[in-house]
């Protein structure tokens, strides 16, 4: 498929129904389509593509300009802008955010982006703010000792009581619940690890904790998935009851398609 196309799909355009959409891109699509990698170059800006070149490898590189073309193509699926128009910027706390007047063209659009492995992730919401995080899963032989440092006491309490041969899984499955988590709310590392935590006993279910002041947690919620068994997923939503979440696999610039992914647990459990 020419890269030169338009993006085509059988999702619609315009602006996005209520709930969230989680777009999916894998990098192996990506690489095995003639001419996507130079047109993903042909859509950032001066300072995006130098980004790109500072990574050494160049597995690095094409999850950046990846990533890059998947926010630009999505944002313009709900808004009149064409990608390479879209501009970005940093709020104090480090998070990226659309510049104003891009903004003003997509009311109300939160979105997060996260990428890891062989998968890109994009989440967007109108009117919730969202955070998503993948993680490629690595075996690590210091992973309690790792928890006890970046998790609260309960999550690296129940994580040395497992066997150790399933301490890596349900070790991604609490990161990726907490980077979501503070992608969603949006203050960075100054929010503590240890202020909040996910208790995972119950099969299927999340149950989610805080010690922060003035912070409810009935008013998140929280689905965790796999789109492979290497690649945890998590998506944290403000909203006290889980939304609509549809997901779709996304080659940007190339098609999009309509896909089932299972939840693995949930928040509220259903």
């Amino acid at each position: 498929m020419s890269a030169a196309r338009a993006e085509t799909g059988d999702v619609p355009g315009g602006p996005p129904p209520d709930g969230v959409d989680l777009w999916i891109a894998r990098i192996d699509d990506v690489s095995a389509t003639p001419g996507l990698v130079e047109a993903y170059d042909d859509l950032m800006t001066e300072e995006e593509r130098a980004r790109g070149e500072r990574f050494h490898f160049e597995a690095d590189r094409l999850r950046h300009a990846t990533a890059r073309a998947l926010v630009r193509t999505i944002l313009s699926r709900h808004g009149p802008l064409p990608p390479r128009a879209w501009r970005f910027e940093a709020d104090r706390f480090g998070k990226p955010r659309l510049a104003a007047d891009c903004a003003a063209a997509v009311p109300g659009l939160s979105f997060n982006l996260s990428h890891s492995g062989d998968l890109v992730v994009l989440a967007t919401s109108v009117g919730r703010a969202v955070g998503v995080d993948v993680e490629r899963i690595r075996d690590r032989a210091d992973l309690p000792g790792l928890a006890a440092y970046a998790f609260a006491p309960e999550e690296a309490r129940s994580l040395a009581e497992l066997a150790p041969a399933d301490r890596a899984y349900r070790f991604f499955e609490h990161w990726t619940l907490k980077e979501a988590y503070i992608k969603a709310r949006g203050t960075g590392l100054s929010l503590s690890l240890a202020s909040f935590w996910f208790d995972l006993a119950t099969p299927g279910a999340i149950r989610f904790c805080t010690r922060e002041p003035g912070q409810d947690a009935a008013s998140w919620s929280f689905r965790r998935t796999d789109p492979d068994p290497e690649h945890p997923l998590a998506l944290c939503i403000a909203d006290a009851a889980l939304p609509e979440i549809r997901t779709w696999s996304a080659t940007p610039l190339a098609g999009t398609r309509a896909m089932t992914l299972a939840a693995a647990r949930t928040s509220p459990a259903t």
